[in-house]
């Protein structure tokens, strides 16, 4: 029997998440003409567009607001996908998987070309059935993001579905298409985050401690 499994990309596959601080501060500096630090940026750090930048006085709704961020945010995907590296252990993580019969997808809200350069110059592509990304029409943490990423998704199947990622937004998609979920702590971000009322059915510490756990899951079928 095999399980359908979706990774989260930054912070959960790939080591990322100071880049992303750098360049969150970039366009948020650049779209309010204010200096904010690092430290400022990081301590309000939400991995989702619409909760984060309205913390900073950017009004998401505004006329160009929209486009005018994904701009930039694309700008900066282009100058340092080169950069990122994959934690110890995602690699072999899924080879295991993959040579257990497992489908793996990506479902991440970063954009599309970046994501794919990043894994084909790492030779990762192959391992996955399908990639959903942050230029798709619908984004996580809508349900409707996972049932348009896996094309045979239903209600009778979706106890084989789970979710892997590192923010609230991730373990808040999993409860919005009720599966299960494992909340990665691997990423310094993630082993502070808080996720108040949402409560993932597994947590790992380290990428192999991931197989255990799809294990125990099997095991109640």
């Amino acid at each position: 029997m095999s399980l359908k499994i979706v990774f989260d990309f930054d912070g959960t596959l790939a080591d990322t998440h100071h880049m992303v601080i750098s360049a969150v501060n970039e366009i948020v500096n650049r779209e309010t003409g204010r200096d904010y630090t690092r430290k400022e940026i990081e301590a309000k750090f939400i991995a989702n567009s619409e909760d984060l930048y309205p913390q900073f006085g950017i009004d998401m709704h505004a006329p160009g607001v929209r486009a005018r961020l994904e701009d930039h945010w694309q700008e900066l995907a282009q100058e340092n996908w080169k950069e990122i590296t994959f934690f110890d252990g995602v690699e072999k993580l899924l080879n295991d998987l993959k040579s257990s019969k497992h489908e793996l997808y990506i479902l991440t809200l970063r954009d599309r070309e970046s994501t794919t350069r990043v894994l084909d110059r790492f030779n990762l592509t192959h391992y996955f059935e399908k990639i959903g990304c942050g230029d798709d029409e619908i984004q996580k943490p809508h349900a409707a993001a996972l049932v348009n990423l896996i094309d045979d998704f239903s209600a009778q199947n979706a106890n084989r579905v789970v979710m892997v990622g590192d923010s609230p937004v991730d373990i808040a998609l999993a409860r919005n298409a009720q599966v299960s979920s494992i909340h990665v702590k691997w990423c310094h971000f993630a082993k502070n985050v808080q996720l108040n009322q949402l409560n993932p059915t597994y947590t790992a510490t380290h990428p192999l401690d991931c197989l255990p756990l799809i294990e125990e899951h099997l095991g109640q079928f």
